[in-house]
């Protein structure tokens, strides 16, 4: 196998990145299903991936053979306020994180790696690159879905990377935990 390549993310991997997010999209009638697997419920648009690209130092890409096969969003907190806000889906989530949590806290929003590439480490690879090439040194956060479903698979991902349960946020019909480490 190739060696994989992780870089941050430019405007022309965009396509990529929405592909692959679109291909872990699971409707929530079918969440049970993936709980073991994990699952993305809301990939982004292009123009989204777009404004992640140019508002973060944070965004990465994980490649193999030229091929974009996962990709790591991350933001700090007045980042992701920033644009959930121009997206015009501002949640009580991510209030209640910046309310939580300083302005220098780095918020993991999306791994995302492409269903024939899971399970190789790849994930790690882009933490990794996340951690070393971040000059932090204060909380790390995310969120990941409990209700209706649990992501079982993100939460035995994150807790390897060193995150641990914090609380929980209720938001309509979802229930998300809060995820916390410190590097």
């Amino acid at each position: 196998m190739s060696e994989i390549k992780i870089r941050k993310a430019v405007f022309e991997d965009v396509a990529s990145m929405q592909k692959i997010a679109s291909g872990n999209q699971v409707a929530v009638e079918n969440l049970s299903q993936y709980a073991n697997q994990g699952f993305t419920i809301w990939p982004r648009s292009a123009e989204a991936y777009k404004a992640s690209i140019e508002r973060s130092p944070h965004v990465l890409v994980a490649e193999w053979n030229n091929e974009v096969i996962g990709h790591l969003l991350a933001y700090t907190i007045p980042v992701v306020k920033s644009l959930n806000k121009e997206m015009g889906c501002e949640d009580d989530v991510i209030l209640s994180l910046s309310e939580m949590y300083g302005d220098d806290t780095v918020f993991v929003d999306q791994i995302t790696i492409s269903r024939s590439h899971q399970r190789e480490g790849i994930g790690q690879l882009l933490d990794d690159y996340l951690c070393k090439s971040t000059p932090h040194n204060g909380k790390w956060v995310t969120d990941i879905v409990h209700n209706p479903v649990k992501n079982i698979a993100s939460v035995k991902f994150f807790e390897k990377l060193g995150f641990t349960e914090k609380c929980e946020i209720v938001q309509d019909e979802w229930t998300l935990g809060v995820y916390e480490r410190s590097l």
